[in-house]
């Protein structure tokens, strides 16, 4: 059976912790590629929930976000039990970002009706929570994906004009605004000490790279048009902006070929994946969606393609990982998964498509 995972994990020993969205199971892979089950993702009605939003680490515990509700299932490697918390009791659509500073991790749904929680991972009792925008009419449309530089989370509005750069301060639980002309359509985004830099659609429907001056604002456009089109409507094509050495690399929501822009020599490079991918996966299917900077790699994870993509800064090669779980292991998930449906015996749970994964 291979992994499909909206997120995972690899720590400093190149051991992967991994929620599966098929089976709603938790996974450990370890150097030797010897697979564990941790568990199921079981909320406190002891159903099974199948999408995990982000995975992280602090000491013996793993962490693993709730796409859907304010749930974090934390794994104990010493005791080995997993537990599910409720941190907040507020309702929320989808959650898209889980950024973590200073051990406090920063949850935000994608769109502006939902406060920004904050929730320390090592007492989760403690959490805080923060408004995108005091003005909702500002705040319209969905965010962008977060961008965590230093003790700041930056994120902008997906609307067709009035884009503002929002940049939440960690330390004072504040949250800054400015209007950025004339930027139409926002992709994503990426941050360094002195620029902003976003991937969008301008007033004259170029596509075009921004660099945007964190003093003054000020803008300059790059065209980008004739290597890169967008769409110019609510949709978005790439859903993240990495910046490494002076190089933007930009992940695709809906596609294999990463792009990657040299801001030295404003040289554009399409990284085509030569990838196994299923016929039926189209642009309506999320194919990448949670990144992990390793080192000089960048890790993307995959809710179906059942493995792990790794791009190289270092030489620019994007390669595959397969994420194998034995049949062992598998079958221990499905008799799990098989107890908690006798327990909800009205629901139906998909044993199918668990199948087809093996």
């Amino acid at each position: 059976m291979r992994i499909n995972t909206y997120s995972g994990y690899c720590d400093d020993e190149q051991e992967w912790w991994l929620p599966d969205r098929i089976t709603g199971g938790a996974f450990h892979i370890d150097v030797n590629e010897k697979s564990e089950f941790l568990g199921l993702f079981l909320d406190p009605e002891n159903k099974v929930n199948s999408d995990v939003v982000k995975v992280c680490s602090k000491g013996d515990d793993v962490f693993f976000f709730s796409k859907y509700k304010y749930l974090v299932w934390v794994y104990s490697k010493s005791e080995k039990n997993m537990k599910c918390i409720e941190y907040c009791n507020a309702k929320t659509e989808l959650i898209t970002n889980v950024e973590v500073v200073n051990d406090v991790a920063w949850v935000f749904s994608n769109n502006f009706s939902s406060p920004i929680v904050s929730v320390e991972l090592v007492n989760m009792s403690n959490i805080r929570t923060v408004e995108c925008c005091e003005d909702k009419a500002l705040g319209e449309g969905s965010i962008t994906r977060t961008v965590l530089y230093e003790n700041s989370i930056f994120f902008m509005n997906r609307v067709k004009n009035n884009i503002y750069c929002f940049e939440l301060d960690c330390l004072t639980h504040t949250v800054n605004m400015k209007l950025i002309p004339p930027i139409s359509i926002i992709n994503c985004l990426a941050v360094d000490d002195k620029n902003i830099y976003c991937l969008y659609i301008n007033d004259n429907n170029k596509t075009c790279i921004g660099i945007i001056n964190r003093e003054n604002y000020e803008l300059e456009e790059i065209d980008i048009t004739q290597y890169l089109s967008l769409t110019d409507d609510r949709s978005f094509k790439y859903f993240r902006m990495l910046l490494v050495s002076d190089t933007l690399l930009m992940i695709p929501w809906d596609d294999v070929n990463l792009v990657t822009f040299d801001l030295i020599n404003r040289n554009i490079l399409i990284h085509k994946g030569n990838l196994n991918i299923e016929n039926n996966i189209n642009s309506n299917r999320i194919i990448l969606n949670d990144s992990q900077k390793v080192g000089e790699d960048v890790l993307l994870y995959s809710p179906v393609l059942g493995s792990v993509l790794n791009y190289s800064f270092s030489n620019g090669v994007l390669s595959e990982k397969n994420l194998d779980i034995d049949v062992d292991t598998f079958n221990s998930c499905i008799r799990e998964v098989l107890k908690c449906s006798m327990i909800h015996e009205n629901e139906t749970i998909n044993l199918s498509k668990m199948i087809e994964v093996i």
